[in-house]
Protein backbone atom coordinates (compact mmCIF):
# COMPACT_ATOMS: atom_id res chain seq x y z
CA UNK A 1 0.00 0.00 0.00
CA UNK A 2 1.52 3.28 -0.85
CA UNK A 3 1.78 5.56 2.43
CA UNK A 4 -0.22 9.40 2.41
CA UNK A 5 1.54 12.24 2.36
CA UNK A 6 3.29 13.90 5.59
CA UNK A 7 4.30 17.05 6.29
CA UNK A 8 7.46 17.70 7.48
CA UNK A 9 10.29 19.62 8.31
CA UNK A 10 13.60 18.98 6.45
CA UNK A 11 17.11 20.62 7.15
CA UNK A 12 19.14 21.75 3.72
CA UNK A 13 21.85 19.66 3.52
CA UNK A 14 23.51 22.85 1.50
CA UNK A 15 22.73 26.00 3.99
CA UNK A 16 21.53 24.37 6.87
CA UNK A 17 18.33 25.90 7.31
CA UNK A 18 14.66 23.84 8.12
CA UNK A 19 11.86 24.66 5.77
CA UNK A 20 8.67 22.96 5.34
CA UNK A 21 7.45 20.33 2.68
CA UNK A 22 5.81 16.60 2.18
CA UNK A 23 6.86 13.47 1.85
CA UNK A 24 5.28 9.91 1.29
CA UNK A 25 7.76 7.01 2.82
CA UNK A 26 6.36 4.42 0.35
CA UNK A 27 4.73 3.88 -2.85
CA UNK A 28 3.38 0.61 -4.47
CA UNK A 29 2.96 0.96 -8.17
CA UNK A 30 1.54 -1.81 -7.99
CA UNK A 31 -1.62 -0.50 -6.62
CA UNK A 32 -0.90 3.24 -7.43
CA UNK A 33 0.37 4.03 -11.19
CA UNK A 34 2.08 7.40 -10.13
CA UNK A 35 4.68 8.49 -12.77
CA UNK A 36 8.16 8.69 -12.27
CA UNK A 37 7.80 12.82 -12.41
CA UNK A 38 5.44 12.13 -9.13
CA UNK A 39 7.70 10.30 -7.45
CA UNK A 40 10.93 12.25 -8.03
CA UNK A 41 8.44 15.38 -6.62
CA UNK A 42 7.00 12.76 -3.19
CA UNK A 43 10.67 11.82 -2.79
CA UNK A 44 12.27 14.94 -2.79
CA UNK A 45 12.47 18.42 -1.51
CA UNK A 46 13.87 21.62 -3.05
CA UNK A 47 15.13 23.83 -0.53
CA UNK A 48 13.30 27.92 -0.53
CA UNK A 49 16.49 29.53 0.31
CA UNK A 50 19.12 28.05 -1.76
CA UNK A 51 17.37 25.89 -4.01
CA UNK A 52 19.35 22.53 -3.52
CA UNK A 53 17.39 19.09 -4.15
CA UNK A 54 17.70 17.02 -1.55
CA UNK A 55 16.55 13.41 -1.20
CA UNK A 56 14.30 12.17 0.98
CA UNK A 57 14.37 8.39 0.39
CA UNK A 58 11.59 6.38 -0.37
CA UNK A 59 10.23 2.45 -0.79
CA UNK A 60 9.49 1.96 -4.24
CA UNK A 61 7.76 -1.91 -4.92
CA UNK A 62 7.30 -1.90 -8.51
CA UNK A 63 6.72 -5.51 -8.99
CA UNK A 64 6.90 -8.53 -6.46
CA UNK A 65 10.18 -9.49 -6.60
CA UNK A 66 11.80 -5.59 -7.36
CA UNK A 67 12.00 -3.23 -4.73
CA UNK A 68 13.65 -0.58 -4.67
CA UNK A 69 15.05 1.74 -1.37
CA UNK A 70 16.58 5.29 -1.95
CA UNK A 71 18.37 6.19 0.93
CA UNK A 72 17.78 9.90 2.16
CA UNK A 73 20.16 12.53 2.36
CA UNK A 74 18.53 15.04 3.95
CA UNK A 75 17.62 15.16 7.88
CA UNK A 76 13.89 15.36 8.33
CA UNK A 77 11.20 14.94 10.76
CA UNK A 78 7.52 14.80 10.68
CA UNK A 79 6.04 18.07 11.47
CA UNK A 80 3.63 16.96 13.84
CA UNK A 81 6.52 15.75 16.19
CA UNK A 82 7.82 18.31 18.70
CA UNK A 83 11.08 19.64 17.54
CA UNK A 84 14.22 19.24 19.10
CA UNK A 85 16.24 22.69 19.92
CA UNK A 86 19.73 23.33 20.23
CA UNK A 87 21.31 26.20 22.73
CA UNK A 88 24.62 27.30 20.28
CA UNK A 89 27.37 29.04 22.00
CA UNK A 90 27.96 31.88 19.08
CA UNK A 91 30.07 33.87 20.43
CA UNK A 92 31.99 35.22 23.86
CA UNK A 93 33.54 38.39 25.45
CA UNK A 94 37.39 37.79 25.55
CA UNK A 95 37.13 39.40 29.36
CA UNK A 96 34.24 37.56 30.80
CA UNK A 97 35.91 34.19 29.43
CA UNK A 98 36.50 32.97 32.86
CA UNK A 99 32.92 33.34 34.38
CA UNK A 100 31.89 31.53 30.75
CA UNK A 101 33.53 28.84 31.34
CA UNK A 102 32.37 28.05 34.95
CA UNK A 103 28.60 28.65 33.83
CA UNK A 104 29.20 26.01 30.47
CA UNK A 105 31.24 23.56 33.09
CA UNK A 106 27.75 23.69 35.20
CA UNK A 107 25.52 22.99 32.14
CA UNK A 108 27.11 20.61 30.56
CA UNK A 109 29.68 18.64 33.21
CA UNK A 110 32.52 18.90 30.70
CA UNK A 111 36.36 19.10 31.97
CA UNK A 112 38.07 22.23 32.06
CA UNK A 113 39.88 20.91 29.28
CA UNK A 114 36.76 19.91 27.22
CA UNK A 115 35.77 23.63 27.52
CA UNK A 116 38.99 25.52 26.40
CA UNK A 117 38.59 23.36 23.33
CA UNK A 118 34.94 23.95 22.79
CA UNK A 119 35.53 28.03 23.26
CA UNK A 120 38.55 27.64 20.55
CA UNK A 121 35.98 26.18 17.92
CA UNK A 122 32.76 28.39 17.99
CA UNK A 123 29.97 27.96 17.11
CA UNK A 124 29.33 25.16 19.35
CA UNK A 125 26.16 23.32 20.11
CA UNK A 126 26.27 22.87 23.91
CA UNK A 127 22.62 21.12 24.84
CA UNK A 128 19.96 19.61 22.67
CA UNK A 129 16.37 19.35 24.14
CA UNK A 130 12.76 19.47 23.34
CA UNK A 131 12.35 21.52 26.09
CA UNK A 132 12.48 25.00 24.65
CA UNK A 133 11.53 26.88 27.59
CA UNK A 134 14.67 24.94 29.91
CA UNK A 135 17.09 26.30 27.00
CA UNK A 136 15.74 29.95 27.26
CA UNK A 137 16.51 29.93 30.84
CA UNK A 138 20.33 28.62 30.09
CA UNK A 139 20.34 30.89 27.45
CA UNK A 140 19.89 34.12 30.15
CA UNK A 141 22.77 32.53 32.71
CA UNK A 142 25.29 32.55 29.70
CA UNK A 143 23.91 35.61 28.10
CA UNK A 144 24.27 37.48 31.93
CA UNK A 145 27.76 35.71 31.94
CA UNK A 146 28.89 37.34 28.58
CA UNK A 147 27.91 34.92 26.15
CA UNK A 148 25.63 35.36 22.48
CA UNK A 149 23.82 32.22 22.07
CA UNK A 150 21.06 31.14 20.12
CA UNK A 151 18.58 28.69 20.13
CA UNK A 152 17.07 26.89 16.83
CA UNK A 153 15.77 23.69 15.69
CA UNK A 154 18.78 20.79 15.81
CA UNK A 155 20.31 19.58 12.92
CA UNK A 156 20.13 16.28 14.93
CA UNK A 157 16.50 15.52 14.94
Amino acid sequence: MTSPPEEIIVECPNCKRWYEAWHRPSINRLIDNFSDEFIEKASTAICPYCNCKAALGIWLTNSVEQITIRVPQARFRRKSDRPLYALTLDHIDPTCRLSIMEVIRSITNLGLSDVKELLEHLPQILIEDRDQKKLESLKTTLEAAGAQVTIDYSSNQ
